[in-house]
């Protein structure tokens, strides 16, 4: 009988940096890197789109507006009105809320799977209009109503 080493009770200690470190190989959340990176060939190509990130995830912005990001379970998408029932009834779409007590069914953000390119593909026009949606929509929230402020106190001369 060969005798094994006594393992020890204490575990290994990890460096500083190895605990600051963040794994380059981790996979986007809520689509693959390959999925990820097809959306992007296409999202960033258009005119004025950029990407930040917004809560925890990769956002796309028009003029500064964010109208879709990955979210945990596909592409997350804010579309017009007239579109969200359709998009609703696509295969796993559900309404996208930060607040996990929100009435999802009635939510303005929509969250789409998208497994493979070709539902990217699918997605694209409805990610076409969203983007438009945003850029012509008035802004709401309290940058918007710091801008209406400043216009009307400006003096009149």
């Amino acid at each position: 009988m060969t005798e094994q080493p006594a393992k020890s009770a204490t575990p290994a200690k990890t460096t500083k940096a190895a605990k600051m470190a963040k794994p380059d190989t981790a996979a986007p959340r809520g689509i693959g890197r390959e999925v990820q990176r097809y959306l992007e060939d296409h999202l960033l190509h258009w005119h004025g789109v950029t990407k930040r990130k917004i809560f925890g995830h990769d956002g796309y912005h028009i003029d500064g507006r964010l109208f879709a990001f990955v979210g945990d379970e596909g592409v997350v998408l804010k579309p017009p009105v007239a579109e969200r029932d359709v998009l609703r009834a696509l295969p796993g779409a559900s309404g996208w809320s930060p607040d996990p007590g929100a009435d999802r069914s009635r939510a303005q953000w929509i969250e789409v799977p998208c497994a493979t390119p070709d539902a990217i593909d699918d997605l694209l026009p409805y990610l076409s209009h969203a983007m438009a949606f945003i850029q012509t929509a008035p802004q709401t929230g309290w940058r918007a109503e710091r801008k209406r402020r400043e216009k009307t106190d400006k003096p009149v001369v």
